[in-house]
């Protein structure tokens, strides 16, 4: 599983990191610093919650 993110595309929003603050990280401002990439096992179910919580759909799971 991968999770695509497209940080410029970001509004601060910050409900990725209230729903999964252990996989997705955020700067001072609210806006996201986590970048695209493998999400281990054991994350997989926080990356879900993540990106769903989106309300820009800047955030994306894709199964690999």
């Amino acid at each position: 599983m991968e999770v695509r993110v497209d940080n410029a595309k970001c509004q601060g929003h910050a409900q990725c990191a209230a729903m999964s603050d252990d996989f997705f990280e955020l700067d001072d401002l609210g806006f996201i610093v986590t970048i695209s990439g493998a999400v281990p096992v054991r994350s997989e179910d926080r990356a879900r919650l993540g990106a769903d919580a989106c309300p820009e759909r800047v955030v994306s799971v894709e199964e690999s």
